[in-house]
């Protein structure tokens, strides 16, 4: 049977930067408390991790990109909640945040974790940045580690 790569789940040795949309704090408070106590349950070290935040999911891309490309982090994960309105405004948001951070890992090969929620309701969001394995700040700081390592694996 072919052997399947997989990146490890230690986060030991990693440089891990954040990024934390502020718009809809009180979710994306949850979601970056969930991303930070998932890096610590991975081995990540705190002074090797950087929070920042920004005011909206718009700004996350250029931020990700800079952090990116500046070459000391190996991953960075983003942040947001972009709950839908009554206009057609969620539906840009939500496409600017994502095109623009696939484009920034495309571009720099850092890989960025999104964990921005992008929900019809506030209900929706509050359910998926609760403590626990649900919250998807924590579940970002898995996807962040793991492909860390299995890229740092693959130039190796």
């Amino acid at each position: 049977m072919t052997d399947v790569s997989r990146g490890s789940l230690d986060g030991s040795d990693l440089k891990i930067a954040v990024i934390q949309s502020r718009f809809n704090e009180s979710v994306t408070e949850a979601l970056l408390q969930g991303a930070l106590e998932g890096l610590e349950e991975l081995g990540v070290v705190e002074e090797r991790v950087h929070a920042c935040s920004v005011p909206g999911a718009v700004e996350l891309p250029l931020v990700a990109r800079d952090l990116a490309a500046s070459g000391t982090w190996d991953a960075i994960i983003v942040v947001g909640a972009v709950i839908r309105g009554e206009t057609s405004h969620y539906d840009y948001v939500c496409n600017i945040a994502t095109d623009g951070c696939l484009r920034a890992s495309l571009d720099t090969g850092v890989p960025i974790a999104f964990g921005v929620l992008t929900c019809d309701t506030s209900e929706q969001a509050f359910a998926r940045c609760a403590p626990g394995e649900a919250n998807k700040g924590r579940e970002s700081a898995r996807v962040a580690v793991e492909l860390a390592n299995l890229l740092r694996g693959r130039k190796a």
